[in-house]
């Protein structure tokens, strides 16, 4: 759960009180701010909600993935490349000379 979901179900559940409230004492701007102040609430839960769900997918489609099955030209920084020798004068010229 993330803030916007927590957050959304409190304005959710603060305008359904402050829409109850208004029926209670027969004002209608309250009814009406309370009904207001829900649907906020409902709208940042849904985002919190999707949000939720993307980052659930992202896991798991992380986990499922081979870690040997990747990109050839993603390689880690750190990794040496194969076709590179550590030795200093071991490289070949482009004309196939030493």
């Amino acid at each position: 759960m993330n803030q916007d979901t927590l957050e959304g179900s409190m304005k959710d559940a603060a305008g359904k009180v402050q829409r109850k409230v208004g029926e209670a004492t027969g004002s209608t701007e309250q009814e009406v701010r309370g009904a207001a102040r829900q649907v906020e609430g409902r709208a940042q839960k849904a985002v919190g909600e999707a949000r939720d769900a993307v980052e659930r997918d992202r896991e798991a489609t992380d986990r499922d993935r081979d870690p040997n099955d990747r990109d050839p030209n993603d390689r880690d920084p750190n990794e040496s490349d194969p076709n590179e020798s550590d030795q200093p004068g071991s490289r070949t010229r482009p004309d196939g000379g030493v």
